[in-house]
């Protein structure tokens, strides 16, 4: 007798949804020479094919589906929120969450996900976006009236940002940047973000997707990541040149290794490798990383 779908245990056919369900964080373009164009970011759309085949399939799939959700705009992620909110069961199957833009609905989201584990975050230039409906610059303050810490501030990036301090679960951390840190928002995120890691005691690994260089955005994070107490890999990628981020970061004891990208021994005769040379403790760990 042939052997058909329905013949498979559920655990494999588990397996086999999550490779096609869970979408990669990042995007990757079509080439140039391909006929047709690539669909922009905030337009990539989530394959959902699999949860339409039978009832078994959905009742599978919807768990995988919600697993690790890519919100590549502030619309995807109010549109998981009020999912969560009108289906509250499935809140619990979230373990990660990937942002590609600055949103407000983070600080919800980040409550309702009592399983969350990973936060993936691109800092951006909030300044860019269209202010959302009914939202409005601050107004002046009244002459004589205290000055508030968060005034003049776009008001969804303290949003924002005020979910990191309302989880304390983050294991994992990754951090990309679509913005230069000299941006008022981008150093404020930054900051907050050092702040946040200082209560995450569960921390345990953080990626920083991009090359670290001395900046007041970039010195507050570093610090943080100096004190995390179960700080064990740090992720990112080989600075172009000599600074001393990496090396305040090694003076944390519980780091085990500091993984490069592009590693040692691609980026050949590098100015940052040959002065890292100098310092033991950052020596060992890039070598443990490698």
């Amino acid at each position: 007798m042939p052997i058909t779908l329905a013949d498979v245990p559920e655990e494999i056919l588990e397996r086999i949804l999550a490779l096609v369900l869970v979408q990669s964080p990042e995007f990757s373009p079509r080439p140039s020479w391909h006929p047709y164009a690539s669909p922009s970011p905030t337009g990539h759309r989530t394959v959902i094919s699999p949860l339409l085949v039978c009832r078994d399939w959905l009742r599978i799939a919807t768990p995988i589906q919600y697993r690790h959700p890519v919100l590549r705009s502030p619309r995807h992620a109010e549109l998981l929120l009020r999912a969560l909110r009108h289906t509250p069961e499935l809140a619990p199957c979230v373990r990660s969450l990937h942002l590609h833009a600055t949103s407000p609905a983070l600080r919800e989201l980040v409550v309702l996900c009592t399983s969350l584990h990973t936060l993936d975050i691109t800092v951006d230039n909030a300044d860019a976006q269209p202010a959302a409906a009914g939202s409005s610059a601050p107004a002046p303050a009244a002459p004589g009236a205290p000055v508030q810490p968060h005034a003049g501030r776009d008001r969804r990036v303290i949003e924002f940002c005020e979910a990191f301090t309302r989880t304390r679960s983050i294991r994992h951390l990754v951090i990309r940047k679509n913005a230069y840190l000299t941006q008022p928002n981008a150093t404020y995120v930054f900051e907050q973000v050092a702040q946040a890691i200082a209560r995450w005691h569960k921390l345990e690994s953080v990626n920083v997707a991009f090359r670290l260089s001395p900046s007041p955005a970039a010195n507050a994070l570093t610090q943080a990541l100096a004190a995390a107490p179960r700080l064990h890999t740090l992720y990112t990628q080989l600075p172009a040149v000599w600074n001393t981020t990496l090396l305040t970061i090694a003076q944390n004891a519980a780091l085990v290794r500091i993984v490069l990208s592009p590693t040692p021994e691609h980026a050949g005769a590098h100015l940052f490798l040959a002065e890292a040379k100098r310092h033991p403790r950052l020596v060992d760990l890039i070598r443990t990383g490698t």
